[in-house]
C-alpha cells in the first residue's frame, strides 16, 4: 500500500492541484494532510474545498487555527499577520468551523504512523522540529515507528536508534530498520523553504 502524506499547502491552489495529480500517478491508495491548508496564498477556500471533496483527512496547523479563530497573532511576523487577517476576511463561517474542529494528531497504529502538524510532545503549541535535538521528545512520545510532521517547510528525516542515539538524515528514500524510530518532515506543498521551489510530499509504504 502506498500512502501520500503532505503538509503546508498555504492556499497555493496551483501547487495543490499538481501534487494531487502526482499522488494519483504514483498510485497512492490513501492521502493525509498535516495541516496549514490556508495562510499566505491567495486561494484558501479553493484549497479547503479541494481537500474536502477529495475526502482527505486533515490535521490542524497553526495557520488553520489562526485563520478560523480569534487567537492573538502576536507570535506571527508581519507578513503572516497580514495574510492571516486577509484570510480571516475571506473564509466563510462554515470554512472556519471546519478548520477549527480539525484534530491536532492522528495515531494510526495499523500503519505504524502518528501524524502531527508541528510536533508530538505538544501538538497545539506549534514548536518547530528543525534538527535532531528538537525531535527527542516527539520520538519518545510516539507509540509508532514513524511520526510525520510539517511546519518547518523543509523535508528532513530524524532517526532514533535503539541505544538512544539521534541522527539527522537527508530527505530521500529510506528503508526502516527494526528497533529504530523515525520522525519525518514531509516538506511543503505550497511554500518550500529549502531552496528548491518544487513542492514536496512523502510516499509512505508501511
Amino acid at each position: 500500500m502506498k500512502i501520500a502524506i503532505m503538509s503546508d499547502i498555504h492556499a497555493n491552489l496551483e501547487a495543490l492541484t499538481c501534487v494531487l495529480q502526482d499522488i494519483q500517478e504514483q498510485g497512492c491508495q490513501l492521502t493525509y494532510c498535516l495541516g496549514d491548508v490556508v495562510g499566505y496564498g491567495p486561494n484558501p477556500r479553493e484549497c479547503l474545498l479541494a481537500l474536502q471533496q477529495s475526502g482527505i483527512p486533515v490535521i490542524k496547523g497553526n495557520h488553520d487555527e489562526a485563520s478560523s479563530t480569534d487567537v492573538p497573532l502576536d507570535t506571527y511576523n508581519s507578513w503572516a499577520v497580514d495574510a492571516l487577517n486577509w484570510t480571516r476576511a475571506r473564509l466563510q463561517p462554515e470554512d472556519k468551523q471546519w478548520l477549527a474542529q480539525l484534530p491536532l494528531q492522528l495515531e494510526l497504529l495499523p500503519l505504524a504512523a502518528t501524524m502531527y502538524h508541528a510536533n508530538g510532545h505538544n501538538p497545539g503549541r506549534w514548536d518547530y522540529i528543525e534538527k535532531g535535538f528538537d525531535a527527542i521528545r516527539t520520538l519518545f512520545t510516539q507509540n509508532t515507528q514513524f511520526s510525520f510532521v510539517g511546519h518547518t517547510h523543509v523535508a528532513k528525516i530524524i532517526a532514533l536508534n535503539a541505544d538512544g542515539q539521534i541522527r539527522d538524515l537527508p530527505p530521500g528514500n529510506l528503508t526502516a530498520v527494526a528497533g529504530q524510530k523515525y520522525c519525518v518532515n514531509v516538506g511543503s506543498v505550497g511554500q518550500p523553504r529549502d531552496g528548491d521551489a518544487r513542492s514536496s510530499y512523502v510516499v509512505y509504504e508501511p
